[in-house]
């Protein structure tokens, strides 16, 4: 009898792995994205919400009262009082540094500068006092003198940063703030953790790639075992197909499931008997028959 032809190796594995990866490997990227992007917004309100508090905390100190009791003593003329005042205002300004940097360094530096852009009270360092400076041609300074009551100029996103407010006073009770009643700008020099940022942002992107090609690894291996394990018995199933067809009829394989492909085997067992019976049976109906024949001969 023809050989019968060769199941060619892994065909059905090969054919299942090339359908089953791509849908693994979309999936999977699909996850790692999300992932990733999950992680750099959570990155992303972190640095908003850091941005949100010096904001806020600027706002703060200007409404300190030794702040305003300083331009106060300053526009009625009583230098020594206002002197004592900015004294004050500098204690406060370090107060208010070292709560802030007692965990993490924020604030480098908390200044006082009046509408003529010269420094008036001053904390650089941790320090109080030191050199004080003009600032009139600092962009800071520029831009925090053209803005309302209560809004905040912040610098660029850098490693240091500058928040500037105006402060204004209503002279003459109208309830309107006009340029001629601005008394100075608090200015807050403060260090943002860009690089921690980026560190992150690096972090959770190599980790989102690293998960996915390892999980789309972890997946192909597994598909490929489990398609192995179900391609397998199709090839002893093949095997014992040649070996019936040249003659062996005590072929039998291994029944190692229940479904599918373990009725499959069964079925072909239970054939193979059947078909070992039958041939059985022929030959001995065929000896009986020249037994028979013998005997008419005598």
């Amino acid at each position: 009898m023809a050989d019968r032809p060769v199941l060619p190796e892994a065909s059905i594995r090969r054919r299942a792995l090339l359908l089953v990866l791509p849908l693994v490997i979309a999936s999977m990227l699909s996850i790692g994205l999300v992932s990733f992007y999950t992680l750099n917004k959570q990155t992303a309100e972190r640095s908003k919400r850091f941005l949100h508090d010096r904001h806020n905390e600027i706002l703060t100190i200007s409404e300190d009262q030794s702040v305003a009791n300083y331009f106060h003593n300053i526009a009625y003329g009583l230098s020594e009082e206002a002197t004592l005042h900015k004294k004050e205002m500098e204690r406060y300004f370090k107060r208010f540094s070292d709560r802030y940097n007692s965990i993490d360094k924020i604030y480098a530096g908390i200044r006082f500068i009046d509408q003529k852009g010269q420094e008036v009270a001053k904390l650089w360092g941790g320090r109080i006092g030191g050199e004080y400076h003009s600032v009139m041609d600092e962009a800071f300074f520029q831009s925090a003198i053209k803005l309302p009551a209560r809004t905040v100029y912040t610098s660029s996103v850098e490693s240091s940063m500058v928040n500037a407010t105006p402060l204004y006073w209503d002279e003459d009770g109208n309830g309107e703030l006009s340029a001629n009643e601005l008394r100075g700008v608090i200015a807050v020099d403060f260090l943002y953790p860009l690089a921690q940022f980026r560190h992150e942002r690096l972090a959770m992107a190599s980790a989102s790639i690293g998960i996915t090609i390892l999980a789309i690894i972890v997946t192909a291996i597994a598909v490929s075992m489990l398609l192995r394990r179900v391609t397998r018995p199709l090839h002893q199933l093949v095997d014992a197909t040649k070996a019936i067809s040249s003659g062996d009829l005590s072929t039998e394989i291994a029944v190692q499931s229940e479904d599918e492909v373990g009725l499959l085997a069964s079925s072909f067992n239970q054939m193979a008997r059947d078909l070992k019976a039958n041939i059985n049976a022929k030959d001995q109906y065929a000896e009986e028959l020249a037994k028979l024949n013998v005997e008419l001969e005598d």
